[in-house]
C-alpha cells in the first residue's frame, strides 16, 4: 500500500452538501468577505440599507419554509446526488455524484466521485475524522490541514437546517439587486470560524449566491462564489437547486487572473439510507493511518524527555 500526503491537482474543487442548500463547491475557510468578493457583482449603485431590512434568522428561516420546511429537512440522514459538471468556455466534462452521510454531530460524512471523460476516477472521501483520495488501488492520498477543514465543511450538510449552531455569528446587512431580483445580504461566521456571506432572493426567500474561500495547496486561498438556480423538487418534497455555478479565480504564475467557471447540473437525488453505500476508511488504510500516528506520538515523547533532559 502506498500512502502520498500531497494532494493531485483538481480541475473542480468539489465539496458536498446540499439539504437546504448548502455549499456544493468549496469549503468556507480563510478569509473573511471583503477579501473574496468581487466574483458576483450587485448591479450598479443598487446596494442600500431598507428600512424594513429583515433579521439573519428571519432570511434563514425564509430560505427553509421556501424548499419544504426545516423539519423535513433534519429527517434526512443521508442523500446522493448524481450529475454532471462541465467547465463554461472550456473542455472540461465529467460525471460526478455526492453522497452526505449524517454522524450523530458535525463533522459528517462525505463522498465526491468525479469522472472526467477519459481520465481516471477521482474518489475523495471524509469520514467525519479522515479525508483521503483513492488514487489507484492500494493508494491513497492523505488530505490534512486546511484543506481537511474544507472537507469537514462540504460534509456538513445540514449547516442551513441548523443555522443557529453552524452560523453562531450572523447578521443582515443590506439589500442588492442581482440579474434584476432583490437579494437581502446576510453575513455569517460558521461553527468552523470562517466567514461567509449570503444571498437571499427577495421576493421567494431561497439561497440564491454564497462566497466564500477556499483552502488551497500551499498554504493559500481562492475566492469562491456558488450560485444556485432552478430550485425543484426531486421526489422527497424537499426543493434542491438543479444547476450550481462555480466561480474561482485562478492566479497564473504569469499574467493577469482568470476566472473559471463549472457548472453542476444534478439528476437524481436519493435520501433513502437503504439505497446509499456507507462511507468507511479501508481497513489498511485505517491500519497504516494508526502506525504513523504512534510513530508521530513516541517521536514527541522522546523529544520531550530530551528536553527534559537537557534542562
Amino acid at each position: 500500500m502506498h500512502i502520498r500526503r500531497r494532494r493531485p491537482f483538481h480541475t473542480l474543487a468539489l465539496a458536498a452538501g446540499l439539504a437546504g442548500t448548502t455549499l456544493i463547491a468549496g469549503g468556507a475557510f480563510g478569509q473573511s468577505t471583503e477579501d473574496v468578493g468581487g466574483q458576483v457583482s450587485a448591479d450598479e449603485g443598487t446596494a442600500r440599507q431598507p428600512d424594513s431590512m429583515p433579521s439573519a434568522d428571519e432570511l434563514f428561516k425564509r430560505h427553509l419554509d421556501a424548499v419544504g420546511g426545516r423539519e423535513k429537512l433534519l429527517e434526512i440522514r443521508a442523500q446522493h446526488v448524481e450529475g454532471t459538471v462541465r467547465q463554461i468556455g472550456g473542455d472540461y466534462f465529467a460525471l460526478l455524484s455526492v453522497t452526505n452521510i449524517a454522524n450523530d454531530e458535525a463533522p459528517h460524512r462525505v463522498r465526491v466521485v468525479i469522472e472526467p471523460i477519459g481520465q481516471p476516477t477521482i474518489k475523495t472521501q471524509f469520514d467525519g475524522q479522515f479525508g483521503w483520495t483513492e488514487l489507484g488501488e492500494s493508494t491513497y492520498d492523505i488530505i490534512v490541514g486546511p484543506r481537511l477543514q474544507n472537507l469537514a465543511r462540504d460534509a456538513d450538510f445540514l449547516m442551513l437546517a441548523q443555522f443557529e449552531e453552524a452560523f453562531p455569528d450572523r447578521r443582515a446587512t443590506d439589500k442588492v439587486e442581482f440579474e434584476g431580483r432583490g437579494m437581502f445580504r446576510a453575513e455569517v461566521q460558521n461553527r468552523y470560524g470562517m466567514t461567509e456571506r449570503h444571498w437571499f432572493d427577495a421576493e421567494t426567500g431561497l439561497l440564491t449566491i454564497t462566497e466564500s474561500a477556499q483552502a488551497i495547496a500551499g498554504g493559500s486561498f481562492r475566492p469562491i462564489t456558488v450560485i444556485y438556480r432552478e430550485y425543484r423538487d426531486f421526489g422527497n418534497g424537499i426543493k434542491y437547486p438543479r444547476l450550481i455555478e462555480q466561480i474561482t479565480v485562478e492566479q497564473p504564475e504569469e499574467g493577469d487572473p482568470i476566472q473559471i467557471v463549472m457548472r453542476l447540473t444534478y439528476d437524481s437525488v436519493i435520501t433513502d439510507p437503504d439505497r446509499i453505500d456507507p462511507i468507511r476508511m479501508p481497513d489498511e488504510l485505517r491500519q497504516e493511518i494508526e502506525r504513523i500516528m504512534e510513530r508521530q506520538q513516541r517521536e514527541r515523547e522522546r523529544q520531550q524527555q530530551n528536553e527534559g533532559a537537557g534542562g
